[in-house]
């Protein structure tokens, strides 16, 4: 199978990169039971994590991205400023803090970032799109079998144990390129203006 490997969010540490790829393919091998052509895709921001002061070496992240990676590996770099979330949270009114302690700002960044990373994607060039944030993927041990029909489906991941008791994990998520098409779209659909 022709699969994207789509990462969103930040890097966290250079640590993520190496032995990555390794584990993504091994998940996938099990997923599908083939030998897949697998191509990566990642609209990276250039600060590390969310409040680190000082931008990321972007030759050095190159560099490890291409010994991961090799030529399938689509990266793009954009800015990050948490302040513009804050600020677009603040104008609709959400809290500070929701009920269950997330911070909606940082909800409508993730999103913006699925989107950033998805418009690097030629959807219907693959079989199946797999997204999950670069930090997450030494943590995925298995993600089930493929039963061969992908059809209008999505699917997400939910860790074990289930950590997050009444939400959707947002970690691990894939489906048919027609269905992982709408995320180009998903922070600019929500009625968000894009901040670049």
């Amino acid at each position: 199978m022709r699969l994207a490997v789509v990462f969103f969010g930040f890097l966290r540490g250079e640590s993520n990169v190496l032995g990555s790829s390794s584990a993504i393919e091994k998940v996938l091998l099990d997923y599908t039971g083939e030998e897949n052509d697998v191509h990566y895709f990642y609209s990276c921001p250039t600060l590390d994590g969310e409040f680190d002061a000082f931008q990321m070496d972007r030759d050095r992240i190159v560099g490890l991205m291409t010994t991961e990676f090799g030529d399938a590996m689509r990266l793009a770099w954009r800015e990050y400023d948490a302040s513009f979330f804050v600020k677009e949270s603040i104008k609709l009114g959400l809290p500070v803090i929701n009920r269950d302690n997330y911070y909606p700002y940082r909800i409508l960044s993730q999103i913006y970032s699925i989107q950033k990373s998805a418009e690097l994607v030629c959807m219907q060039d693959f079989d199946l799109v797999f997204f999950t944030r670069m930090d997450m993927v030494k943590n995925i041990k298995s993600i089930g079998r493929c039963n061969g029909f992908l059809g209008n489906n999505a699917f997400l991941y939910r860790e074990s144990p289930y950590v997050a008791r009444d939400h959707a994990e947002d970690r691990v998520f894939w489906g048919a390129p027609k269905v992982m098409e709408c995320l180009k779209n998903y922070y600019d659909c929500m009625g968000y203006r894009d901040w670049e």
